[in-house]
């Protein structure tokens, strides 16, 4: 997967999601567990105003990515689609950046979000055995489940052990509810459960709160291995394109859904910083999921 693919895949999500907050079954589906129990400096919810912990953030984010099954066909794979892993990606990247920069430190760029998109879809096919044919929904499940949970507890700056105490016990956490929506569309929120349950993961192991459930597997080794890939992706290493088939469709379905759902001056400032792709890479994380609340 190429860094342009990520970013392609990381506006056709935001479109996505932003379609489906038109839909009230999806709504109800998102926010806090419990009315109220929100987390300021946790992770917001684009097209929204909720502030979440990270956990709910990834579930809400990956149920809105997912809700329509509307993903451009031109970025899918044999073994899933790359926005799988987004939810927990997007939550946990927020979440990061924002305390960075409580704590003094430097925030994260979105360049570092789409190098955690290309190494959690190769980790994701590891994960599901390298079948040649689209995985069964439970398999696939599975394999975003132990993706999220390595590639976020990377994130977090997890050691090589975490991170396989995240893996193993997210290959061991049961299956994810397999939910058809009322719509017929498959699955529409059992991908993000397993993101979420990935985030969950790689926050208790990243402080201690888990342990491998057996050694280092051969499997094991090439996700650690996948996770020192792609470190180097920066701004300019995503050069300004001009567009046309399937990434002119995801760039018209972005401005379409940003101009639906944002009032109008919000809406065309938001357009306007997607079209400057060498800003947008290396833009802060957290400036930019600012740029998509709804307050």
């Amino acid at each position: 997967m190429h860094p342009e693919q990520a970013l392609y895949c990381l506006i056709d999500s935001l479109a996505c999601g932003l379609q489906a907050l038109q839909h009230p079954a999806a709504v109800r589906r998102i926010g806090p567990v419990v009315p109220g129990a929100t987390m300021a400096g946790g992770a917001r919810v684009p097209g929204t105003s909720y502030d979440l912990d990270p956990v709910q953030a990834a579930f809400c984010i990956g149920t809105l990515i997912h809700w329509l099954d509307a993903s451009d066909a031109s970025l899918v794979a044999p073994w899933g689609h790359p926005s799988d892993n987004l939810g927990g990606i997007l939550a946990i990247a927020d979440y990061l950046s924002r305390l960075r920069i409580v704590e003094g430190g430097a925030p994260l760029p979105v360049s570092e979000v789409l190098a955690a998109v290309i190494k959690a879809h190769e980790i994701q096919r590891v994960a599901a055995f390298g079948q040649d044919g689209r995985p069964p929904l439970s398999q696939r499940t599975a394999a975003v489940r132990v993706a999220t949970a390595a590639v976020v507890a990377s994130m977090l700056g997890g050691t090589t052990a975490q991170v396989i105490a995240a893996v193993s016990c997210a290959r061991l956490a049961g299956a994810t509810a397999q939910v058809e929506s009322s719509g017929g569309l498959l699955a529409s929120w059992a991908l993000a459960d397993a993101s979420s349950r990935g985030v969950q993961l790689a926050l208790l192991a990243t402080r201690g709160g888990l342990e491998s459930a057996q050694g280092t597997s051969a499997a094991d080794a090439v996700i650690i291995q996948r996770l020192t890939l792609h470190d180097d992706l920066q701004g300019d290493a995503l050069p300004a394109v001009e567009p046309d088939g399937p990434q002119a469709r995801i760039l018209e379905r972005f401005r379409a859904s940003v101009a639906a759902h944002f009032p109008p001056a919000q809406a065309s400032r938001t357009v306007g910083l997607f079209a400057d792709h060498r800003m947008l890479v290396a833009m802060p994380i957290h400036e930019l999921i600012a740029r998509l609340v709804r307050n």
